[in-house]
């Protein structure tokens, strides 16, 4: 299948990104990051939970980060070891496995960015269209960055990319489906949260066919589709939940909780949200995130209210966050005695749902409207280059702050142009160019909105459709934009 816009442009295209990937690679990994990963792979905080389990099943025989507790048996699906495994397997040594699946990682998200292009080409028939979006991936970091970290936004955001354009193509032929399926399982095994696209992925198998079928002929086609486009799942997900059914002799089809297995209370799930139902930041890593007071001891506390105003409600006031603080650090305390730490944790779970409950009622408004507009806000406008450079904005040099300014204002217009580029394609009401409305659209309910926590490379799954959702709003204002003149210059004669 031919380039969307001929050889030479692809292949300028893929020097472009390439050399932003290299030159991100030797800016970021650091000799200290070196001597832990194998260049140019960063490891992420999370980095561990997806190859230890690897490297137990080679060196003990099981599937488990930690093979002295349970939950870790299934706290992650194998979606990404497997590809580390895979280089494990073939001789490569650990530093050299994790140099691999960053090559792979690279590698496939030049075959996803040409397959984006090509969608874009075959829903919209604008070559114009398709070269805004060549031009802001090719020089974009904001993903780049992840095409070197050793965790799941990169290899995902490829997958799914590859089955929604196996989904476009099955239009034609249908076997893509089964292939579409493939690779969305895949995905799945990698973000578990997106198993949601199943049902997505079917509806626009049933409205098409339906479509475009012979009246009462569409019956058959559809399930057909549905069975080619469920197979893949149902045969990598049946096996995935025999082997956990030997393990905790009940169904785990995805994992066995949503905290990976880590050994962290079972509250923390229910802290986040209770942070989030005010819109404060649950990264309980980051010093200026409303969470990470609750890792500070008594000591390092400061006397001062460390949240606004409107973060309390009648029933719980700073003294009560504090003992309640006390309560949540001794339950994380792997030092502790289990069995005390799980008792803790267990009166710590209705007391959450109570502090949540009493603050929708304190204060319905912000809880409902406020707090997630706010959490969107952070979530989405934020500086977009952070993550590009390990040396401070302010000891970086004159050439380097105009750098990373012009890619935070990249990040931006992506951003506000993309929101705008949405709402032009919904209001337009076509169902094919809704596919790049809707990653977007799914990740901005489900993390600020729905579950009330929110990460920047949660957005990274999103951002290549907002670059498409953006060069579709810069066309259409460029189009109205001729069109009122010619107008106007008519007019005029």
């Amino acid at each position: 299948m031919p380039s969307p816009f001929g050889k030479f442009p692809f292949a300028a295209f893929v020097s472009i990104k390439l050399l932003v990937v290299l030159l991100l690679a030797f800016n970021l990994a650091l000799p200290e990051q070196a001597a832990v990963s194998g260049w140019p792979a960063l490891r992420g905080g999370d980095t561990f939970s997806y190859f230890d389990p690897i490297e137990n099943w080679l060196h003990h025989g099981h599937y488990a980060a930690d093979l002295n507790r349970l939950e870790t048996y299934a706290g992650r699906m194998p979606g990404y070891g497997v590809v580390y495994g895979a280089f494990r397997l073939a001789g490569l040594g650990a530093r050299a496995a994790e140099s691999a699946v960053v090559g792979i990682q690279v590698l496939l998200t030049l075959v996803a960015s040409w397959l984006l292009l090509k969608m874009v080409e075959m829903i919209y028939a604008d070559r114009r269209l398709t070269w805004i979006v060549a031009g802001v991936l090719a020089i974009s970091t904001y993903t780049a960055v992840y095409d070197l970290t050793l965790l799941t936004e990169s290899l995902a955001t490829s997958l799914f990319i590859a089955a929604l354009y196996c989904l476009l193509r099955a239009r034609q032929s249908t076997p893509y489906l089964l292939l579409a399926g493939l690779l969305l399982t895949w995905t799945v095994f990698l973000r578990p949260f997106m198993l949601v696209f199943f049902g997505l992925f079917a509806l626009y198998l049933v409205l098409d066919k339906w479509r475009r079928a012979t009246p009462g002929r569409a019956l058959r086609p559809i399930i057909g589709g549905l069975v080619l486009l469920g197979l893949p799942f149902l045969v990598a997900d049946g096996l995935w939940v025999a082997r956990n059914y030997q393990i905790y002799h009940r169904p785990v089809p995805l994992q066995i909780n949503t905290l990976a297995g880590y050994d962290i209370p079972t509250s923390d799930t229910a802290l986040r949200y209770f942070i989030g139902s005010w819109g404060g930041e649950a990264t309980f890593w980051e010093p200026a995130a409303a969470a990470h007071w609750y890792t500070l001891t008594a000591e390092n506390d400061q006397p001062d209210s460390p949240f606004p105003a409107y973060a309390y409600a009648p029933h719980y006031p700073l003294d009560s966050l504090r003992e309640f603080r006390r309560l949540f650090q001794f339950a994380s305390d792997a030092q502790q005695p289990r069995a005390v730490r799980q008792q803790v944790d267990q009166c710590l779970l209705p007391r959450l749902e109570a502090m949540t409950a009493d603050y929708r009622q304190a204060h319905p408004l912000r809880y409902y409207l406020l707090a997630p507009l706010q959490l969107c806000r952070k979530f989405l406008f934020h500086n977009g280059a952070y993550n590009i450079s390990h040396v401070p904005f302010a000891e970086t040099s004159l050439v380097g702050k105009l750098v990373r300014s012009a890619y935070a204002l990249l990040f931006l217009g992506v951003i506000v142009l993309g929101l705008l580029g949405a709402i032009l394609v919904m209001l337009r009401r076509q169902l094919w160019p809704m596919l790049f409305v809707l990653p977007p659209a799914f990740v901005i309910l489900l993390f600020p909105i729905a579950i009330r926590s929110i990460e920047y490379r949660y957005l990274v799954m999103a951002y290549p459709f907002l670059v498409v959702l953006a060069g579709y709003a810069v066309l259409w204002g460029w189009d109205r934009l001729r069109q009122y003149r010619s107008t106007r210059v008519i007019s005029v004669q």
